[in-house]
C-alpha cells in the first residue's frame, strides 16, 4: 500500500447531498465552514457553512465512529 501523505487520520463527513470519507491530518471551523488538511497543513477540502451535518473520526474497515464502544437502541 502506498504511503499516505494526506494525513493519519480517517474522516466521515456527512453533508447536505452526500457523505464523503478522507484522510486527513486534521480539520478546522472557521465560521461555520468545515476544512480537512494535509500533514503540511495544505487545505485538502472545505465545506461551506451550513452544508454540513456533523463529521467524526472513523474506522478504516467499516467507516464507524472510533470513539463508541457499543451502542444498544432505546425503547
Amino acid at each position: 500500500m502506498a504511503e499516505n501523505r494526506h494525513g493519519d487520520w480517517y474522516w466521515v463527513i456527512e453533508t447536505k447531498r452526500e457523505t464523503l470519507w478522507l484522510h486527513a491530518e486534521k480539520y478546522e471551523i472557521k465560521d461555520g465552514a468545515i476544512t480537512f488538511h494535509s500533514k503540511k497543513g495544505f487545505p485538502l477540502l472545505t465545506v461551506a457553512a451550513g452544508e454540513w451535518i456533523k463529521v467524526h473520526a472513523a474506522s478504516v474497515i467499516d467507516g464507524s465512529p472510533v470513539g463508541i464502544e457499543h451502542t444498544e437502541k432505546q425503547g
